[in-house]
């Protein structure tokens, strides 16, 4: 009778856990999670979030905030995801993952005008500002490797902003979104000029450590069927973003 008891208390329990909301945030980072014209959410990582909430029997709302907000909110926990989330060694332990989604490859940019070219992070180290998406993968991966002229912007927007300006000698954005951003601003692509890869990373659905490890689970199985059944594929496909589709998860960094 006792551990029929102690049966029942522990399944209670899992279900109230499993039951809890869980509070989704992404950002403002076209093609993958944007406001399309009629302000409604949308975006390729949107799109696979929302399939794999279908399949997992979700219905918790994904909410568009700035990337700081997010972070400091899955940082804080409980039950929090954030996405698009680029995996590295840095933040490999300190969340959980649901992924990879999508894999992308930053670069710094030029306006196409500039004078200068560079061939290695020496020579992007000597300019007088970088601007990076604050506390994103670029900033953090560009500080790592010790970059002391970075300037910090809340969103996007500010940095293609800055750069046509002429406040800001390069900024580093993703392969995929630098078109969409310049667009955005009024600009043509050919104005811009790719100057230099630095990383090239996964990008997860980050969870917070405190989220029951069932949740990531079931997220991750779901995933994985909608590999096997090319549903992900699909939706690639649907944004012309094939280039991007992710190979197998990198775990060891």
């Amino acid at each position: 009778m006792q551990r029929t008891l102690v049966f029942f208390i522990l399944l209670i329990f899992n279900f109230s856990i499993s039951a809890q909301n869980l509070t989704i945030y992404t950002e403002e980072d076209p093609p993958l999670n944007y406001l399309d014209s009629n302000s409604r959410l949308t975006g390729l990582s949107v799109e696979i979030v929302r399939e794999i909430q279908r399949r997992v029997a979700n219905s918790d709302p994904i909410q568009l905030v700035p990337w700081v907000r997010g972070l400091n909110c899955l940082n804080s926990g409980p039950l929090v995801m954030l996405f698009s989330m680029g995996r590295t060694a840095e933040r490999n332990e300190a969340y959980q993952w649901i992924g990879p989604i999508y894999e992308n490859t930053y670069l710094l940019y030029s306006l196409a005008t500039a004078s200068f070219q560079l061939n290695n992070l020496d020579e992007a180290r000597q300019l007088r500002s970088i601007g990076v998406y604050n506390n994103d993968i670029r900033d953090q991966i560009l500080s790592t490797l010790g970059f002391t002229n970075l300037s910090r912007q809340v969103n996007n927007e500010s940095l293609i902003r800055m750069l046509f300006a002429g406040r800001l000698d390069a900024i580093a954005a993703s392969k995929d979104g630098i078109g969409p951003l310049v667009k955005k601003a009024g600009h043509s692509i050919e104005e811009v000029r790719e100057q230099l890869s630095f990383l090239t990373a996964q990008l997860y659905i980050g969870v917070s450590l405190d989220t029951p490890e069932s949740i990531v689970q079931a997220w991750n199985e779901a995933l994985n069927e909608m590999r096997s059944d090319a549903t992900l594929l699909t939706i690639f496909q649907k944004y012309q973003l094939e280039d991007y589709y992710p190979g197998p998860a990198i775990t060891a960094f």
